[in-house]
C-alpha cells in the first residue's frame, strides 16, 4: 500500500497521455515557433520521467532502487515508442 502513494501517479499520468494522445485533432495550444510539438513532448516525457523516478527510487526493491535511472530511461522510451504505435 505505502508503494501506490508513488505508482499511483505514474499510472494516472500514462493514461492521460494515451488519452490525449487517442484525440485524432487536438486544438494547437501552447507556443507558436518552429518544432515546438517536439518541446511539448520533452515537456510531457520529462514529467513521466519524473514520476517514474520518483516510484522506482522509493520502492521497496533493492533492484529497482538502485537501478532507477536506467529503469527510468528504459520505461519512458518504451512507453513513447508504443504511444507512436497506438496513435498511427
Amino acid at each position: 500500500m505505502n508503494n501506490l502513494k508513488f505508482w499511483l501517479p505514474v499510472y494516472l499520468y500514462a493514461l492521460f497521455i494515451f488519452i490525449l494522445s487517442s484525440i485524432p485533432k487536438l486544438p494547437e495550444i501552447g507556443p507558436d515557433f518552429l518544432n515546438a510539438d517536439k518541446l511539448l513532448h520533452i515537456i510531457e516525457y520529462g514529467i513521466l520521467g519524473l514520476l517514474l523516478a520518483r516510484a522506482f527510487k522509493n520502492s521497496s526493491s533493492q533492484f529497482l532502487m538502485g537501478n532507477f535511472l536506467i529503469l527510468t530511461c528504459l520505461v519512458s522510451c518504451l512507453y513513447g515508442i508504443t504511444d507512436e504505435f497506438h496513435q498511427s
